[in-house]
């Protein structure tokens, strides 16, 4: 119910903004309170199990998506964080990376919120996988430096 609630507040509030409804009659109304023991459930269902991490990683059509999705496994970062990395953002000597552009809605800026705006470190065997994909990784005209580059960049 409350997944449904978050929706339609949504809804709503994009209705209010383009004027199409003068309140948002979903605003005020409270979640259910949820247990632990539901909150947990509810997580578990959004982790993957080893198995499966492995299983996704073997199923990428490139080594570029090899990559990508086990450093997006390792490192937390958002879709958009991870396709404006570049090569200036990796700190070789500290095995860590500097958040601090996003991609959104096709368009490089700053990320969502001054916090998003940090270092992720990286274990031993994902610096050693992106050493080797530095070397093999082709840098489209346009688009020089980045990570995880498309055909277009």
């Amino acid at each position: 119910m409350n997944k449904y609630l978050t929706q339609l507040v949504s809804m709503f509030g994009y209705a209010e903004k383009h004027r199409w409804v003068t309140y948002n009659p979903a605003r005020h109304v409270k979640k259910l309170p949820q247990s632990k023991e539901a909150r947990r459930r509810q997580l578990d269902g959004n982790t993957l199990t080893p198995e499966q991490v492995q299983a996704l990683i073997a199923a990428a059509r490139s080594q570029r998506d090899r990559v990508l999705f086990r450093f997006a496994l390792e490192s937390g970062m958002r879709q958009g964080e991870l396709l404006a990395l570049r090569w200036e953002d990796v700190d070789w000597a500290r095995s860590r990376v500097h958040v601090r552009r996003a991609y959104r809605k096709r368009v490089e800026s700053e990320p969502k919120t001054a916090a998003s705006i940090r270092f992720v470190s990286l274990t031993a065997s994902m610096m050693a996988e992106l050493r080797v994909w530095k070397v093999a990784c082709p840098q489209p005209p346009g688009a020089p430096g980045l990570v995880f580059p498309n055909g277009a960049g």
